[in-house]
């Protein structure tokens, strides 16, 4: 199931089409899907939802010929598209602190001469960082207004993954600092490893159901100039 998640994820955030087996698959498994990155550390990772079961990649029955012309949903108005735009913008904006924070830990965990009291003061740097970042998410992050209910239902689920996102990357820069601090104990590398698995796969769901949303609602920003910054394990 995670590989196909993976996938399914990778091409989302591409944006690429789902194909008709990509939906059929979403609606079988989406029950299925847990994201656990929550206050007290990974419970358990079942698998990562890919638009926190929104109905944004969902399938409707196939009308009939008589009324599919009058099925078709209205053209998103002026007013919405500038508003997911500015979605775009206002996320990038919150989320840049801690992708730059995640940015200097690789950088250190790349570099074979970063001490080992270096990389974890990078990694409880980012950790605060992206702690705010969370935050800052939650508080200052909110649906397009002008949005129907049913859209704005989507976009408050696509909002609620993408702060566990970066609560997880929260969580991975702990967990990385507590492996330092621990001589790089296999256990604690192993929770690390955790974290960050999940995290990444978190951030592509993130992405790719904020551009699909994005693009739904007319908007012109709806792919990103950078991928939010994953969490390296190595």
């Amino acid at each position: 199931m995670v590989s196909r998640l993976t996938e399914i994820g990778a091409k989302a955030e591409r944006g690429e089409a789902l194909s008709a087996q990509d939906h059929a698959w979403i609606e079988r498994n989406k029950s299925k899907f847990r994201l656990a990155l929550g206050g007290f550390g990974l419970v358990a990772v079942v698998g990562v939802s890919l638009l926190a079961a929104a109905g944004a990649f969902n399938v409707p029955a196939t009308p009939s010929s008589q009324t599919a012309a009058s099925a078709a949903p209205p053209a998103p108005s002026p007013t919405l598209a500038d508003e997911a735009d500015a979605l775009i913008t206002d996320f990038k904006a919150l989320a840049t602190p801690c992708d730059t924070a995640g940015d200097s830990v690789k950088a250190a965990m790349q570099n074979p001469n970063t001490a080992p009291d270096e990389l974890y003061s990078a990694a409880k740097a980012a950790q605060d960082v992206c702690h705010q970042t969370h935050l800052d998410l939650f508080n200052k992050l909110r649906p397009p207004p002008s949005a129907d209910e049913a859209t704005k239902k989507r976009f408050a689920e696509i909002i609620d993954l993408c702060q566990q996102a970066y609560y997880g990357k929260k969580h991975t820069n702990e967990a990385l600092a507590a492996a330092v601090d621990s001589g790089m104990r296999p256990s604690k590398v192993a929770e690390f490893r955790e974290y960050a698995d999940a995290t990444n796969a978190a951030l592509a769901q993130c992405v790719g159901g904020m551009m699909a949303e994005v693009q739904k609602a007319g908007g012109k920003k709806s792919g990103f100039d950078e991928t939010p910054t994953s969490t390296q394990a190595e």
